[in-house]
């Protein structure tokens, strides 16, 4: 693993085949890392969480059967799903939120075909596979889906809760199922200075019309 506040070492960690994390500062971002901390109480939390970033992915089928192994156990399974696209502060603040409300966090990963659908044919940055493995460091169980939306896994998996971010409220386009399934919503509030995936695109765009300018 390579760790560094700098593009140039993000640069260099890829050169030799590093798995890359930037701690963000004030140099531009050129190079993107494979993920992004805001300092270094959350690079340990994120070391310490799971030390290899590398961990397997589950199957859809096999994320199911994870998820009964544990409700027979007596913990209750959490869920929440995304892109997840150059993981960052954003994310790590709703997988915490999220594990407040259960034993054992899955998460689904939105698969490539879906963010193109729902973001436009320039995401993800990163594939499908990428994005997963760093999720993993994070949570107990991430498995890949195609559809759009939620509703045909979580009939599968089955939670004992849902997480979603407030924005898209009690409402939102899960609720019938999780009724179905006798699952419950909770709703995390969404922290607009942990940064988006859509921001940090913004700035390093900034930085490269600069850098041309200069």
């Amino acid at each position: 693993m390579m760790v560094g506040n700098r593009s140039s070492d993000v640069a260099f960690g890829r050169a030799i085949g590093c798995f890359t994390v930037m701690i963000v500062n004030v140099h531009p971002v050129k190079e993107l890392p494979d993920v992004i901390v805001p300092d270094l109480p959350t690079l340990a939390s994120f070391l310490g969480r799971h030390p290899d970033p590398t961990s397997p992915v589950m199957s859809l089928p096999e994320a199911a059967s994870f998820a009964k192994k544990t409700q027979e156990e007596g913990k209750r399974v959490v869920t929440t799903n995304g892109a997840f696209d150059l993981l960052h502060p954003g994310h790590v603040f709703l997988f915490d939120e999220a594990r407040k409300h259960g034993d054992v966090l899955m998460v689904g990963v939105n698969g490539d075909a879906s963010v193109r659908r729902s973001k436009g044919p320039d995401r993800p940055i990163e594939p499908e596979a990428i994005r997963a493995r760093k999720v993993a460091a994070f949570v107990d169980a991430v498995f890949v889906f195609e559809e759009s939306d939620p509703r045909a896994w979580l009939s599968l998996i089955r939670p004992d809760v849902h997480v979603n971010a407030e924005t898209y409220g009690q409402d939102c386009v899960e609720a019938p199922v999780l009724k179905e399934i006798g699952a419950k919503l909770a709703l995390v509030p969404v922290c607009p200075d942990l940064g988006s995936t859509t921001e940090i695109l913004k700035k390093d765009t900034r930085n490269k019309i600069q850098d041309t300018n200069a």
